[in-house]
Formats: structure tokens, sequence, C-alpha cells
């Protein structure tokens, strides 16, 4: 199957995974059709097989929303208060600041250092209309430090802060990079050159994004705790 991904993208997959379910989970399934044991799908296998197509066809929305399909994907499953808000996923610019995106994409998944992940982090500063703001990590002593140590240098300035759902780096001067990021809500040019833009949300910006800019305020601090509860 993993080969025949490779060769035919998702696209592909799904056709031949929903014929499968057609010619033989449906048509079997059907009470006027004759019981033969040879054609038995257990339920379990049922519950799999729906549950591949479904993933694949989520993978596969999301890269039509993608600029490069090769890029990687990672997501923050959101909560706000006690309640959780759902799920939002961002396209990493891995093909133009690698170095930027894979800061992020490791923090993301707390796969080198369990200190140094966004579970539990906070979108500290949420303003309706500009931007929301995140990435503190839960253990203070690990605050303003980055996959590579301390800060980092600014990549480049290539992606623009031109639209919302545009993921970029915070920073209090030139090259300064650690572990803070932000997210705009609108398009916004006078970042440009002082920010480098590492990604972009490609789900969840209409729903899970929107209940964050509900909870933010005119000064920055949210009218509710809003919590990366989960990673990647």
């Amino acid at each position: 199957m993993r080969l025949f991904y490779l060769l035919f993208g998702g696209a592909g997959l799904i056709y031949i995974l929903g014929l499968y379910y057609f010619l033989v989970i449906s048509h079997y399934n059907s009470e006027e059709q004759t019981h033969d044991s040879r054609f038995e799908v257990s339920a379990e296998e049922r519950r799999k097989l729906e549950a591949i197509l479904g993933k694949t066809k989520q993978l596969s929305d999301l890269k039509l929303q993608m600029d490069n399909p090769a890029n990687p994907i990672v997501y923050f499953d959101i909560t706000i208060g006690s309640k959780s808000v759902g799920r939002v996923y961002f396209e990493l610019f891995k093909d133009i600041v690698p170095k930027t995106a894979e800061n992020f994409r490791v923090i993301t998944t707390g796969e080198r250092n369990n200190h140094l992940t966004y579970k539990g982090a906070t979108f500290h500063r949420v303003i309706p209309g500009f931007v929301a703001q995140g990435g503190d990590f839960p253990d203070p002593q690990n605050q303003g430090k980055s996959i590579y140590g301390q800060l980092f240098d600014d990549e480049n300035f290539i992606k623009k802060h031109d639209k919302p759902g545009i993921l970029s780096m915070a920073n209090y001067a030139k090259n300064t990079n650690s572990n803070q990021f932000f997210i705009t809500y609108h398009a916004h040019p006078h970042l440009n050159g002082g920010h480098v833009v590492f990604g972009k949300v490609i789900s969840g910006y209409d729903t899970v994004m929107k209940e964050i800019e509900r909870v933010g305020t005119n000064e920055g601090p949210t009218k509710e705790k809003v919590v990366i509860s989960k990673k990647e």
C-alpha cells in the first residue's frame, strides 16, 4: 500500500480503498446477499478500513491547502478554559526556511527533549484582528530556548505576512528567534522583514483560531486561558 501511495498519491489510494469497500464490505453486508464465509468481513476489519479511508481523505484534503505538499504538517489541540475547541493544522515551510520549520516541528512533537514541548503552553497574547501569540514553555527555566540551544538567527524573509493564518516567529530584535511564535488574523505587511514566516494554518482557522480570537483583548491578555492541550 505504501508503494501504491508513493506512485499514485492520496487520491489513487482513496479510490482503491473506496472500490474495495464497495465490492467487499458493502456488497456482503447487504441482507439480500447470500451468505458466503469466504467473503466475510469482521466488524473490526470494517472499522479499520473506514479509519484508513477517513485519515487518507483528511490528509488529501489538507495537502490541497498546502503551498508545497512535500512540506511537513503538524497540529495543536486547543483548550479554552475547560473546553476543548478543536484542532488546528499547520504546514511548515521546510522548503523555504528549513531550520526555522524544524525548530517548530521538533518542539511540537517533543521528540528530542520532553522539556522543550508546546504541550501545556499557552497563547498568552491575543489581539483580535492582529495576532495570537504563544509558545512559552510550561517550565519557566526553558523559556527563550530552541532546539539549537538558545537563540538562533533570522533565516530569511522570503515568505510574507500577506494573509490571515500566517505562522511567524516572535522576537524582540534581529536574530532572536527561540520558541515563541504568532499567527496572524489579517495581512500585516509592516511585519515583513522583521519576523520570519515559516508556516501557515491549513485547517482550523475559521473554527479554532476564531475561538481563540474571541477571548482576546485589545491589550493582549486573554479573557480565558488558551492552552495547547496536546502535541502532534
